[in-house]
């Protein structure tokens, strides 16, 4: 499986390594990064159906997210964007404990 880079997130460790280097706190660190939101990751067929893969769609009444397997939905969930970061980390961590 292929995950791309998330965008940002060299930035942000660029600028953590910059602030170990001045031998700043790690709290001084964080208020001054502005960390990316995400919105999913995955991949598509030549139509730009999800394969595989988890997303978050921003409904105003009722945000929601939805995990593909195959090219089905095998979970859905209602979730804020801030509650997603957490499902979304999760999911990362799982995929790329089985390569």
């Amino acid at each position: 499986m292929n995950i791309h880079t998330i965008k940002g997130f060299p930035i942000f460790l660029e600028k953590l390594l910059e602030s170990f280097e001045k031998n700043k706190n790690t709290n001084e660190i964080y208020q001054q990064i502005e960390i990316p939101l995400f919105f999913g990751q995955f991949d598509t067929n030549i139509k730009g159906d999800i394969n595989n893969g988890i997303r978050f769609f921003d409904k105003e009444k009722s945000p929601y997210y939805s995990l593909y397997e195959n090219g089905e939905v095998v979970k859905n969930g209602e979730v804020t964007l801030k509650e997603f970061q957490k499902i979304f980390m999760s999911y990362l961590e799982e995929q790329y404990s089985k390569q």
